[in-house]
């Protein structure tokens, strides 16, 4: 008999969706939003590029109050991705921006493993390339960790080009 249920059931969605009338909308219209009652964001409905955008605008104005000046977000290429490309008095530093809210999967800066870390020089280097930037430039690889609401900066967190 739950079968038969089942069946009338799927067959009457279909017969609804093909004749375009709906008898299953939801009974509360409120739109959606990413917080639960307690007013902690579930990550689970958020666009991940939506919430990484905004982690890295986080962490622009923090360096921007350490005296960097951001020359540019997001910066890709057929090689990667570079979050933030900002001076540091004469250093050119490529940033990468990493975000944890809990430590589940280990901390942001564990993230930016190896393999990671060669994307990034890879990017920086075409980077360097396609804006005619002198070889003898001074450069650097800062990362930006964010924990929930602590963010800390490491300078020259790996090798150079």
């Amino acid at each position: 008999m739950k079968y038969k249920d089942e069946y009338s059931r799927i067959s009457n969605n279909i017969i609804n969706e093909n004749n375009k009338v709906n008898n299953n909308k939801p009974k509360n219209n409120k739109p959606r939003n990413s917080k639960s009652k307690n007013n902690k964001i579930n990550y689970n409905k958020i666009n991940k590029r939506t919430l990484g955008e905004e982690y890295e605008k986080t962490a622009g104005e923090y360096i921007k109050g350490l005296g960097y000046e951001i020359i540019e977000y997001n910066y890709r290429c057929h090689y990667g991705e570079i979050d933030i490309i900002a001076m540091d008095k004469c250093d050119l530093v490529f940033i990468e921006v990493k975000f944890r809210h809990s430590g589940k999967f280990g901390t942001p800066f564990e993230a930016v493993n190896r393999q990671k870390q060669n994307t990034i020089m890879k990017t920086a280097t075409y980077y360097m390339l396609e804006n005619d930037i002198p070889e003898n430039t001074y450069i650097r690889f800062d990362i930006v960790g964010i924990e929930d609401d602590n963010i800390v900066l490491i300078k020259n967190a790996f090798g150079g080009i």
